[in-house]
C-alpha cells in the first residue's frame, strides 16, 4: 500500500494511502487525487506499478509535471520524492519495510557500532503521523517568502524538536568543494552548532543515500571516526542534498543521549524532508541568479547606451566630401571605435581596434576616444599625437592590453591628407582615375613599448577619390568553409562601387560580409569608415 501525502497551495493536507495500481492525478472530479487548480490539467499524470516499479507518467500537461523539481515526462519514484504539479506538493512513500537497511541496500546504510544495550529502554522513533504533520508543517513554511537562511533555521529547530535529537546543522558545497555551514540548531549550550561527523558526510554524499550511525553504551573501545568520538555521538543521520544530478550538501543530525536510536521511519523522514530542502535550495539559487542575471542586464544595457552616445551622434560635414560610418560589435559592446571631429579649419578621423572584445574592450575605447579629443587640441601632427597617446596608455595600462590605431587630418582646403598608423589595417584608397593603393605605413600598436614612434606621410585626395578605413573584423570574418573574407574581397567590392555614394558603398561592405558568413556567428568587432570627395 503506497501512501500519499498531498499538501495544497492553501496549505491543506491529505494523506491518501491507496493498492490501487493505477492513480489518476487531475482536475476532473474521477481522479483519484483531484487538484482543484486552473494550472492543473483535467488528466495531468499517472502513477502506476511497471515491473515493480513505481512509475509516474505526465499525461503530456499543460505545465509539466515535476519530481523534487525536474520536469519529467515519466519517472520512476523513491520514497520522499516531492511530485510538483501545479501549486501542489505530494510526498510519495512507498510501504514500509519494517527494517533499516543495511550496506548495498537501495535507500539507506545504516552502521550498528556494538550490539544495542542489554540494558534500559530504546527511545522509539517519532511516530509517522507526527512526522508527517512536521513535513506539511516544512513544506507551508518553505512556500511564503523569506530568507533562505531563516528558513533553514526554522526547520532545523523544528526537526530537532520532534525527533529528539540535540542537533542538526545543512552544509553545502561551496565552488572548492569543501562543506561550509548555511543552517545549525543545537540545544547542547557546550556544543558547536556546526560540527558533523565528516565520514559519515563523506559517506552520504559518495554513495547518494542517506547513513544511519547507533552506537551502543560501552562502546568507546571501539574504532570511532575522531569526530564522532569528539561529538560524543550515539546515533546519528546524514543525508545529501541534491539538485537533479548533483550533491549540493548534506544534512547531518545527531544526539547523545544512550536512550535515541533513529530507526527506519526517521530515514523516511529525512529522505521526505532533504528532497524538500534540496528543492528549496535550488529554488533560491535559481531565483538568485535570475535577479542577479536582471541586475548585470540592467547594467550592460546602461553600458551599451552610454558607449553608444560616445561615437559621435552627427557627422560633421566636410566641406567637398561625403562621410559614412558604421560599428558593428559582436557582442553588446565592443573595442572598435571611430570618431570624427574639427580641430581648427581641419578635421580628425580616427579608426582603432582594441584588442578583445566586451566590456573590459569597451572600457579601454572609451578612454582612447577620450585621450584623442583632449591631445588633438594640442598637437595637430598625427604621429606626434600617436605617440603621446601610446605614452599615456603606457603609464595607465596593464600588460596585455594594446589598441591598433589609424589617425589622420584632412584639411578640406587642399585636401591633403596626413596620416601615422599604430599597427591598423591599412587603408584603402580607390583612386577615380581606376588605380587603388593600400596607405601602406605602420607601426607598433599603442600600449606596448614607452619609447614607440610613429612616422607621418601625406597625399591629396583628388576628385572621386574613395577612402576606406576598416577594422580586421570585416578582412578576417569567416565563412561556412572557414575561410577569410580577406582583403582582396574588399579591394574588389571597392573597385566596383566607387561610382557610388559612401552610403551605398558602406552598405555594400556589410552587406558582402553578411552573405559571405552566412549563419556563422560575428567573431569579431567591425567598423568601417568611408570617405570621398565629391
Amino acid at each position: 500500500m503506497a501512501s500519499f501525502l498531498i499538501i495544497r497551495a492553501s496549505g491543506e493536507q491529505d494523506l491518501l494511502f491507496s493498492e490501487e495500481p493505477t492513480i489518476r492525478i487531475g482536475r476532473l472530479p474521477q481522479n483519484e487525487i483531484r487538484l482543484d487548480d486552473p494550472s492543473v490539467s483535467r488528466r495531468h499524470a499517472t502513477f502506476a506499478h511497471f515491473g515493480g516499479h513505481p512509475i509516474l507518467t505526465d499525461q503530456e500537461s499543460r505545465n509539466g509535471t515535476f519530481v523534487n523539481g525536474t520536469r519529467i515526462s515519466s519517472a520512476a519514484l523513491s520514497r520522499g520524492d516531492i511530485i510538483g504539479i501545479g501549486a501542489a506538493r505530494i510526498i510519495y512513500d512507498p510501504p514500509l519495510k519494517g527494517t533499516v537497511h543495511s550496506a548495498g541496500e537501495e535507500d539507506a546504510a545504516e552502521t550498528l557500532i556494538a550490539p544495542p544495550p542489554s540494558g534500559g529502554p530504546v527511545q522509539a522513533a517519532s511516530p509517522p503521523t507526527e512526522l508527517l504533520e512536521t513535513i506539511a508543517d516544512i513544506a507551508r513554511r518553505s512556500g511564503t517568502d523569506r530568507p533562505l537562511e531563516e528558513l533553514l533555521n526554522s526547520i532545523l529547530t523544528l526537526c530537532v524538536e520532534k525527533t529528539g535529537a540535540e542537533r542538526a546543522s545543512i552544509m553545502l558545497l561551496n565552488d572548492a568543494g569543501q562543506l561550509v555551514p548555511c543552517a545549525c540548531h543545537s540545544t547542547i549550550p557546550s556544543s558547536d552548532p556546526v560540527a558533523m561527523s565528516t565520514t559519515m558526510a563523506r559517506r552520504a554524499m559518495a554513495d547518494n543515500r542517506p547513513h544511519v550511525i547507533r552506537v551502543a553504551a560501552g562502546s568507546a573501545g571501539l574504532d570511532l571516526s575522531d569526530s564522532l568520538c569528539g561529538l560524543k555521538t550515539r546515533s546519528a543521520i546524514c543525508a545529501p542534498l541534491a539538485s537533479g544530478e548533483s550533491t549540493i550538501g548534506v544534512f547531518f543530525l545527531d544526539t547523545t543521549r544512550h536512550e535515541r536510536h533513529f530507526g527506519e521511519v526517521d530515514l523516511l523522514f529525512f529522505s521526505t524532508l532533504c528532497a524538500l530542502i534540496s528543492e528549496k535550495i535550488s529554488h533560491y539559487r535559481l531565483s538568485e541568479i535570475a535577479i542577479e542575471k536582471r541586475r548585470l542586464d540592467a547594467e550592460l544595457r546602461t553600458a551599451t547606451d552610454i558607449q553608444a552616445h560616445l561615437f559621435p551622434a552627427e557627422i560633421p560635414a566636410i566641406a567637398g566630401y561625403d562621410l559614412s560610418v558604421h560599428v558593428h560589435p559582436c557582442r553588446e559592446m565592443g573595442g572598435d571605435y571611430f570618431d570624427v571631429f574639427a580641430v581648427g579649419g581641419t578635421f580628425v578621423v580616427t579608426i582603432a581596434d582594441v584588442v578583445g572584445k566586451g566590456i573590459g574592450a569597451a572600457m579601454l575605447m572609451s578612454n582612447l576616444q577620450a585621450m584623442v579629443r583632449s591631445l588633438a587640441q594640442q598637437f595637430s601632427e598625427p604621429s606626434l599625437l600617436l605617440e603621446k597617446i601610446n605614452a599615456d596608455l603606457i603609464s595607465r595600462v596593464g600588460e596585455g592590453r594594446f589598441i591598433t590605431c589609424f589617425l589622420m587630418t584632412l584639411n578640406p582646403r587642399n585636401h591633403r591628407i596626413r596620416y601615422a598608423n599604430a599597427g591598423h589595417n591599412q587603408p584603402l584608397l580607390r583612386r577615380s582615375s581606376g588605380g587603388m593603393l593600400s596607405l601602406e605605413v605602420s607601426g607598433i600598436p599603442l600600449g606596448i613599448l614607452d619609447d614607440s614612434r610613429y612616422e607621418a606621410y601625406e597625399t591629396k585626395l583628388e576628385d572621386g577619390d574613395v577612402l576606406l578605413l576598416y577594422s580586421d573584423g570585416i578582412t578576417e570574418c569567416r565563412g561556412a568553409t572557414d575561410e577569410l573574407f580577406g582583403e582582396e574581397r574588399l579591394k574588389a567590392l571597392l573597385d566596383g562601387a566607387s561610382s557610388s555614394d559612401t552610403e551605398d558603398i558602406r552598405n555594400a561592405v556589410f552587406d558582402a560580409v553578411d552573405a559571405f558568413r552566412q549563419d556563422e556567428p560575428y567573431a569579431d568587432d567591425m567598423a568601417l569608415v568611408v570617405i570621398k570627395r565629391r
